[in-house]
């Protein structure tokens, strides 16, 4: 087990607080900018096609990626960095799927600008992932008490993560809803790396976690800075 130079959850928990300063009150000085039960007409028919449309990508993304890490939970090898990775390459294919969505039928530049920077990122860390689970076939289990305690705390980061992004908001907004719903996919990666550090020894994918944690961190934190400054729709 990796004991890391800094406290990792403290650095999770940090870029956390750090993204919910900014969400904590919307553009018009709200304290929750969650939607209301009345939200507003579509602006256009296009609007409404593109809101739907998504709406129905994110579903289908959000069960794809659920079913693709179950496979890897039915299958772990008890070696703590080669399962993190499996699990970690689904997760960026998800990633990847909902920025296309968000390239696709979202609007705003700002938003559509940072789907393609976190694509292009998480592509990069697929590839260093998959480089790794290629160059070590063979896996080194952890001891029975170690494998145990990472299974349970990585399955209920996981579980976590997709509860919270089946109930991330849903407005008449393709934009803003982009960027709850990878707000909650970034949050569930950064706890699944944190995870990885406290159980990991392998330091290509120790290093690999860290580096998640702190550019996803900062993602959220512009993610955030985005629904606040534009707020939902009224």
């Amino acid at each position: 087990m990796k004991q890391p130079f800094f406290s990792v959850k403290a650095l999770v928990l940090a870029l956390l607080a750090g993204s919910l300063a900014f969400t904590s009150c919307d553009k018009s000085g709200s304290e929750d900018p969650t939607p209301t039960q009345t939200e507003p007409a579509y602006a256009s028919e296009e609007d409404r096609q593109n809101d739907e449309a998504f709406d129905r990508a994110i579903a289908d993304i959000i069960t794809h990626m659920q079913q693709d890490m179950a496979q890897v939970q039915a299958s772990y090898t008890r070696d703590p960095d080669m399962d993190y990775a499996r699990l970690t390459i689904e997760h960026h294919e998800a990633g990847i799927a909902i920025a296309d969505a968000e390239l696709r039928y979202g609007k705003h530049e700002d938003a559509k600008r940072l789907a393609e920077r976190s694509k292009r990122a998480q592509s990069d860390s697929r590839r260093r992932l998959q480089e790794f689970l290629d160059s070590h076939r063979t896996p080194e289990p952890a001891s029975t008490e170690e494998f145990a305690a990472f299974r349970a705390e990585m399955n209920a980061a996981i579980a976590d993560m997709i509860q919270h992004m089946r109930t991330s908001p849903d407005t008449r907004d393709v934009d803003i809803d982009f960027d709850e719903v990878f707000k909650r996919h970034h949050q569930g990666i950064m706890k699944m790396s944190s995870i990885e550090i406290e159980f990991g020894d392998d330091d290509p994918v120790t290093d690999e976690a860290e580096m998640i944690i702190r550019n996803q961190g900062q993602e959220v934190i512009e993610l955030s800075r985005f629904i606040n400054k534009h707020g939902y729709p009224r």
